[in-house]
Order: structure tokens, then C-alpha cells, then sequence
């Protein structure tokens, strides 16, 4: 179940007063026995004299159903900019909708007489609230005006949507922010729906404890389809009710109770408005004069201000220090502050000196907001917050200018032509008076430049241009930057390996790492399948379906400085055998774990070959330079052991390659426990067999047992054949031996061997 509180909306404080008009749309009163519909529209008169001043008007609607929110007033159409909801007034929850519209423009524009209210459209079977005696529709407008000669006076406004029946039988709340005077002039306002005028069942009215009422209200039946305002007893189903305080609110007051109640007929409170006569003597800040000077100074953007800052009302003050926010073309753009307090009537003269930025266009609005920030906040109450601004254009006498730089193309250091008037893209405020090769010339305006509209040229130049008006004259320039169209000296046809191609769809990225013969880093390179295509930028590209041996595309070239300057140059794709020459095992001891040193694997020796090499995963990858296995020095096994070595040649037009698996080992050799050099041709050497296969950079070194070195070798130096290093045959004895296998990860094997004789 919803219903929304009763707040305050809005609050005045001055030489105010408050009126009501509105009517029902309902034919009679609702029950068993009223019409089941509401009328199309009605309206009411408003009266507002001469010496009264419309501040504000708002446009309060409401009925039976989910509502309408877009309706007219006089035929202008008002969409709702607050809404409201219900569904606690009946037992079964049935829907109850109001709407809000500040409507103050159009009242003020059509100020006293009739006003209409119509088309709404509740938009619900309103038989199923006919049952229950609960059908209504209804509008109000309530106007706040200024009359002077009214005393000082606080009007607040409340609204809200809260139901008040059997179910919720009291509501109550406090308004605050006043301080009581002559409490006689006091009174408040209630805008009420679906009052009854046959149920009187505990129903009432308090303020401050004190039960109202009036010549239309009785003190049971306060809510009883009555106009205050006009008189009227036939307002169905809604109460405009006006009630005079006396009593109620004593001098001094700065809050009050309002309590209403009711034991059977249900009511739907909409807004509340309290007057009164306050002790609150405000100010109201607003300007006087303002004087704009030096803005038709030439080339000068320094404006100078005089504007006058005075409180208009007839008390209080409006201290020092109170801002002012500046606004060019309603964009916040400066801010200062008053520097003297200004008592009832006083004013003084603020003098200002504004620097408009270069940026800024020469005619713009300029708008003052006294006792505002550039949020919009406040920080002084007044009598009026609507009359805080004062606006008014300024024309500067400056020139504004905006160029661009001309880029052109030119072929073999061949002269070009442009036309100068391409590079203006705005002019603010003058003329052109010429184009000039020197800032001198344009000081003096000699030596203008006359073909301007076919400026030969063929190197980069600055132009100097003259903008001129009534007062002032102005220098500008801006740059011709002259590039060179592209050219290629060679274009080699570009050939493809295709055993593996297979007539593949092939990226363009391809193709720029077969252009190798050219410099192309100074250009954007695109290919196109035909000339057309080249010439008119359209479909560029990004991959290709070659279906023949030999197909001619064509490659366009643009200057990366200059997008216009381009060449197209046919090119020929030729499709060439690739050959896999062989294939090799290599092992790699496991000891040494899955990095492998793939350099190691390539033995250009073996081969003969000269030229460069890349590892690969995939034929194809190859074929196409593509992925190449960028660090061979320590590639890891567990990416896959069979590869593709690619090796380029001078003597070939294509690469051709090797396919290669590498296996691990478990590298086990046999180291013998004894040898007899006794050249009988059997052991007469310690040797170590397959230690070089597999560990080839491998060193040996051998000690007596007293510790002396008496050998030291590897690959390259003669097996040890129980000699010292000075070649003395030793003695039978045991020997130790150290051998370092040549890898960082393997630690060093020692052990021992016997000499026999």
C-alpha cells in the first residue's frame, strides 16, 4: 500500500498573497446513486487585479485510475512535470493518480478570466469505483501574486498525495520557517479530493489543537465538496477550503500543527498553503545600470564594465562578499564578489575588466547573476530570487581566423598548383585583402600574390595572409607543404612456394615481406585485385584467393604525410615449387632436460649451405614465413619435436628445406675400470666410448693418487695411454679421473681406473 507525505514544495517571502480557482469534472456527487463518469472538462474564472502581480501559477489534477498526464489548459497542451500515487483510500486498494505542472507562463500571458481544463482521459473501467462511491476527477490552478501594498508575508506551499479514511484516520504534520505577526491576517488553504457532503462521521479540522471551521464547512463535515473561494457547494468530490486564522497562531509563532481526521468518509490530501504575516523584512538584490566600453577598440579584447549592484527592497541587507557569476553565451565563464554591504535602497558601482579569450567569437551574449555561484546556488534570502539577472550582447572589433595547412603532391620535382583561398576555413569579423611570400609585404601590402586560385609551387612555402575590416588589419599565415608522389625504381615479381599453398587463401601481410627490394617505410602500402579499385580506394585487400600460377595485382602506395599523393604500380604473383631436401634425426641427451639449443640441431656443414635458416612448426607456417620459432637457443620440446627448417640460398629463387625430429636419449656411456698400455693392441688406451658422441664438448682430467695431474684432454687430444703429461710410462697403480661434460646443468663424474702392466 502507497501513499505520498505531505511536504513542503515551495515557500515566499514578501508582499504576497495566494488565490485558487479550479472545478470538478465530476456530473454529481459520487454513490450508489451518482453518475458512473466524468465530464470531458469544466472551468473557472480567475480574478486578478491591477495592482496585483502574477509570481507563480500550479496546475494540480487528480482522479480515479492509473491517470493522464498530458491535458490542456485553454487549449495549450501541459504535460505533468510531478506525479502522485495512492492506492490506500479504499479496502481493496484501488488506483488514485495527481499530477503536477508549473503552468505560470501561460497565466501570466492570459492573467484574469476563464480558464478550461480538458482532455483527460482516466483510462479505466470506472465501474468497480462506482461501487464504491470513490469516482472523481478534478483540476485547481493556485496562483501566488505580489501586491505592494500587502504587508511582509511568508506563503508556503505543501503537497503531497496522503489519504486520510477509516483505515488511517488521523494525519498529522508541523510547518515551519516563520515568525508569526499579526496573526490576524493569517490564513491556509487546502486543496482536498473525494470529500463527501452526507458523511459527517468524526470528521475535523486542527490547527494547532484548535478545531476549524467556516460558513462552508461545517466543524464535522470540513470536507464536503465546497469552494471557499467562490462559494460554490456543488465542487463534487473535491474541496478548495480557505480557513482564517485567529486564534490558531499567536504572534511570535514559528511553527505550527496541522491535524486532520476523519472515522468514515475517505480523503485524499493534494497541497496545503499557509499564509503568514511574517516579521521577515528581506532584501532584494538586483541590478541597475550596466556600461560596456573598449569592446569597439580595435583588435582588443580587454571589455570594460560598469554595473550597478542595489538592493531594491526596503529592508535588510545584502552583505559584502556576495556573488556575481558571469556567463558568455549562458556558459559560466568568470565569477567576483560585491565588496559593500548595500542596506534598503542602497547600490553602488562595480568596476570590471574581462579578458574574452582569443578563442571566443566576437559577437556573444554576456549575462550577470547576482547571488548566484556557477551552480545556481544561493546564499542570501530575498523578497524575490526571479529578478537576479541582467544580460546584454557585446560585437567585438577583433578578427578571428582559422587556417589549414595545403598539402600537394608533386612528381620528379615538377612544378604544381594550388589554390591559396582552400586553406581559409573561417574568417570572423574582415576580409581578405591578400596573399603574400613575406610578413613584410603583407605589413605593407605590396607584392600581392595574383594567381591565387593556381599558385605554381614546388617545395614547401608559408603564405602570409591580410585580413582587413572598417578599424583593424591582421596577419595570419599557414604552411604549403609540398610531398613527393611515391615512386619505385624496381618492382620484382613476387613469388610464392606453393607445394604446401595449395591455392590458399594468402594475407596481404605476406605479401609486404616479399616486397624486400623496396623501401617502403614512408608509405601506407595497399593492394587491390583491379587498377579501378587502386584508383578509387575501394576494396582494399586484407587477404587474396590466387587460382593461377601467375596473377597480376596491383600495389598502391601513399605518402604517409599526404594522403592524395599516391602511385599504383601492377604487380605479379608467380607460384614456384618448394623442395624438402631431406630429413635428419637429431638426439639431445635428457640428462640436459627439453630446452634444446636448435642452432645445434642445424649442421650447415653436413649441408654445404651458406644462407640463413628459421625453424618452424608447420609446412605451411614455412612456406609463407610464417610464426617463425623465434628463440632457437632455447626451444622447449613439450611445443613439439618435429620441425621444418627452412634454409635460403643464394643460388635458389625459393627456400627449400629439411624436415627434423629431435629425440631425447639417455646418453648412458661405459667407462672401463682398468686399461694395460702394453701395446699389445688391446686396452692400451683409457677410452670412454660414446662420451664424445654425446657430450662433444667434454674435458678429462686424470691424477695420481698422490694427486698430481697427469693427463688432460677432450675431443681433440690423443686417448690417455698411461703416460705423465712429460710422457713418462707410469706405474701400475689406481688413478683418478674428473670429466667435465661440457653442459652447466651436469655436474662433473669422478671415479677411478686401474693401470695394469
Amino acid at each position: 500500500m502507497f501513499s505520498q507525505n505531505i511536504s513542503l514544495h515551495r515557500q515566499y517571502e514578501g508582499k504576497y498573497d495566494f488565490t485558487a480557482i479550479g472545478n470538478t469534472l465530476n456530473f454529481d456527487e459520487n454513490g450508489s446513486t451518482g453518475t458512473c463518469n466524468v465530464m470531458l472538462q469544466s472551468s473557472a474564472n480567475l480574478n486578478i487585479s491591477s495592482n496585483q502581480t502574477i509570481e507563480a501559477a500550479y496546475l494540480y489534477w487528480a482522479g480515479s485510475g492509473n491517470g493522464d498526464f498530458n491535458v490542456k489548459i485553454n487549449n495549450s497542451n501541459i504535460t505533468a512535470q510531478r506525479f502522485f500515487y495512492t492506492n490506500t483510500l479504499t479496502s481493496n486498494g484501488l488506483d488514485f493518480f495527481g499530477a503536477f505542472a508549473d503552468i505560470t507562463s501561460l497565466v501570466k500571458s492570459t492573467g484574469s478570466g476563464i480558464y478550461t481544463f480538458s482532455d483527460i482521459a482516466l483510462g479505466v473501467n470506472l465501474s468497480s469505483y462506482c461501487d464504491f462511491g470513490v469516482n472523481f476527477a478534478g483540476w485547481s490552478i493556485l496562483v501566488v501574486y505580489e501586491d505592494v501594498n500587502l504587508p511582509n508575508r511568508q506563503i508556503s506551499i505543501f503537497d503531497g498525495f496522503r489519504t486520510v479514511n477509516q483505515a488511517s484516520k488521523k494525519l498529522s504534520f508541523n510547518v515551519s520557517g516563520f515568525n508569526a505577526k499579526n496573526v490576524a491576517t493569517s490564513k491556509i488553504g487546502f486543496l482536498v479530493w473525494d470529500g463527501d457532503s452526507n458523511l459527517a462521521v468524526g470528521e475535523s479540522l486542527k490547527i494547532n489543537g484548535n478545531s476549524m471551521s467556516s460558513n462552508l464547512n461545517p466543524i464535522n463535515n470540513v470536507f464536503n465538496g465546497t469552494n471557499s473561494y467562490s462559494g460554490s457547494t456543488n465542487l463534487y468530490n473535491m474541496d478548495l477550503d480557505l480557513y482564517y486564522l485567529t486564534n490558531e497562531i499567536q504572534n511570535g509563532d514559528t511553527t505550527a500543527n496541522i491535524e486532520l481526521e476523519t472515522n468514515q468518509d475517505g480523503v485524499i490530501v493534494h497541497n496545503i498553503v499557509l499564509s503568514v504575516e511574517s516579521e521577515k523584512e528581506l532584501p532584494d538584490a538586483e541590478f541597475g545600470s550596466l556600461q560596456i566600453s573598449n569592446n569597439e577598440l580595435c583588435d582588443n579584447r580587454n571589455i570594460e564594465i560598469d554595473i550597478e549592484i542595489l538592493n531594491s527592497s526596503n529592508y535588510g541587507v545584502i552583505p559584502s562578499g556576495t556573488p556575481v557569476a558571469i556567463f558568455l553565451n549562458n556558459s559560466y565563464f568568470d565569477i567576483f564578489y560585491t565588496t559593500q554591504n548595500l542596506n534598503a535602497g542602497e547600490s553602488y558601482i562595480e568596476n570590471l575588466v574581462l579578458n574574452i579569450p582569443d578563442f571566443f567569437q566576437t559577437n556573444f551574449s554576456i549575462t550577470f547573476n547576482v547571488d548566484k555561484n556557477q551552480n545556481g546556488d544561493s546564499f542570501v534570502e530575498e523578497v524575490h530570487e526571479e529578478n537576479n539577472i541582467i544580460s546584454s550582447n557585446i560585437m567585438l572589433i577583433d578578427i578571428i581566423s582559422e587556417f589549414t595547412s595545403l598539402k600537394v603532391c608533386v612528381e620528379n620535382g615538377l612544378d604544381t598548383t594550388v589554390n591559396l583561398n582552400n586553406a581559409i576555413l573561417n574568417i570572423d569579423g574582415g576580409i581578405v585583402d591578400g596573399f603574400y611570400n613575406t610578413y613584410n609585404d603583407a605589413s605593407n601590402s605590396i607584392n600581392d600574390i595574383q594567381n591565387v586560385n593556381s599558385y605554381s609551387l614546388n617545395n614547401s612555402e608559408t603564405i602570409f595572409v591580410k585580413i582587413v575590416n572598417s578599424q583593424c588589419s591582421e596577419i595570419f599565415s599557414f604552411d604549403i607543404i609540398v610531398s613527393e608522389k611515391p615512386s619505385i625504381s624496381r618492382l620484382d615479381d613476387i613469388i610464392f612456394c606453393d607445394n604446401y599453398l595449395d591455392f590458399n587463401t594468402i594475407p596481404v601481410s605476406s605479401f609486404l615481406s616479399l616486397t624486400s627490394n623496396q623501401n617502403l617505410n614512408n608509405y601506407f602500402v595497399d593492394f587491390y585485385e583491379t587498377l579501378e579499385d587502386s584508383q578509387y580506394n575501394t576494396n582494399n585487400l586484407q587477404e587474396y584467393f590466387f587460382e593461377d600460377f601467375e596473377q597480376k595485382l596491383y600495389i598502391k602506395l601513399t605518402n604517409k604525410n599526404n594522403l592524395d599523393c599516391a602511385s599504383i604500380y601492377p604487380v605479379n604473383f608467380i607460384f614456384s615449387d618448394i623442395e624438402i631436401l631431406g630429413s635428419l634425426i637429431y638426439e639431445q641427451c635428457s640428462s640436459l632436460g627439453t630446452y634444446v639449443d636448435l642452432a645445434k640441431v642445424n649442421d650447415i656443414k653436413d649441408f654445404g649451405l651458406h644462407g640463413g635458416y628459421d625453424f618452424y612448426h608447420t609446412i605451411e607456417n614455412a612456406a609463407l614465413s610464417i610464426d617463425p620459432i623465434l628463440d632457437i637457443s632455447n626451444y622447449n620440446l613439450e611445443e613439439g619435436n618435429y620441425l621444418y627448417v627452412k634454409y635460403f640460398e643464394n643460388t635458389f629463387e625459393c627456400p627449400f628445406f629439411y624436415i627434423v625430429d629431435i629425440q631425447l636419449n639417455s646418453c648412458e656411456f661405459f667407462i672401463p675400470e682398468g686399461f694395460s698400455p702394453n701395446n699389445d693392441q688391446i686396452n692400451d688406451y683409457f677410452q670412454i666410448l660414446q662420451l664424445e658422441d654425446f657430450y662433444p664438448n667434454f674435458k678429462i682430467k686424470i691424477f695420481s693418487r698422490y694427486g698430481v695431474l697427469v693427463y688432460k684432454g677432450d675431443k681433440n687430444d690423443k686417448l690417455w695411454d698411461g703416460r705423465s703429461l712429460n710422457g713418462k710410462l707410469l706405474p701400475a697403480s689406481t688413478y683418478y679421473y674428473i670429466i667435465d661434460l661440457g653442459e652447466e646443468n651436469l655436474k662433473p663424474i669422478k671415479g677411478w681406473v686401474y693401470l695394469n702392466k
